[in-house]
């Protein structure tokens, strides 16, 4: 459990306003299958009180950018796991978020179509806007992010830019650092639990064993 901060005045602000600061695209994409590309996104943007005028040029902003207009019609029953992406994508872009959080965006995606989804985050980013990008495709991330956080046994290896990684880890890609980084952990914990077996076996060998009589046994 923890608690995410948005804005500064975001503790006071009503859950349903600061929903509209966000977008979301999760790994199971949740469309409804019965309804076109074009209506899962209208019905999720007016749950953020947008417009269908307002969400239908947006739509089509981000269509466009993942070749996708001709699709939004189409009933998301039949799409592959690549179109349910973008469908997705375009969903968590339609209200116009300021943050938006990622995860394995381009899964099932083709080569062209992965690299239009990096477009689009980098685009983002560089008008200013937040993207929060989770995935284990480390050579992705160093193209996308400017700040990187590698999280091993949910706790936080590293944190900085990639050139800061790969400088720490004097290493020359963030897939090399990466395994550095968590063999390192490893390695920790496996010392760790060696330490904690000698240091248990060394106490139950001091410790005076109780003889049923209530005396104790000699070593």
């Amino acid at each position: 459990t923890g608690q995410v901060l948005f804005h500064r005045d975001s503790s006071q602000a009503p859950v349903a306003e600061m929903r509209r600061f966000l977008g979301v695209v999760p790994e199971a994409t949740g469309l409804y299958y019965r309804l076109t590309a074009w209506e899962n996104i209208r019905y999720h943007s007016r749950l953020h009180g947008i417009s269908d005028e307002e969400c239908w040029k947006n739509t089509l902003e981000i269509a466009k950018d993942l070749d996708f207009v001709e699709s939004l019609g189409r009933p998301t029953r039949g799409f592959s796991k690549g179109m349910r992406q973008k469908a997705a994508i375009i969903r968590a872009l339609a209200h116009k978020p300021e943050i938006l959080l990622l995860d394995e965006p381009t899964g099932g995606l083709d080569v062209t179509s992965a690299r239009m989804v990096r477009s689009l985050v980098k685009r983002m980013g560089q008008a200013g806007g937040t993207v929060i990008y989770s995935t284990h495709k480390l050579a992705e991330a160093e193209q996308v992010c400017d700040r990187i956080i590698i999280i091993h046994n949910g706790e936080v290896r590293a944190d900085g830019s990639p050139g800061e990684l790969l400088d720490v880890t004097q290493t020359t890609s963030l897939e090399e650092a990466y395994v550095k980084l968590t063999m390192d952990a490893a390695r920790e914990t496996e010392k760790e639990d060696v330490e904690g077996r000698i240091a248990k076996y060394w106490r139950r060998m001091m410790t005076p064993r109780k003889l049923p009589g209530g005396g104790e046994e000699d070593e």
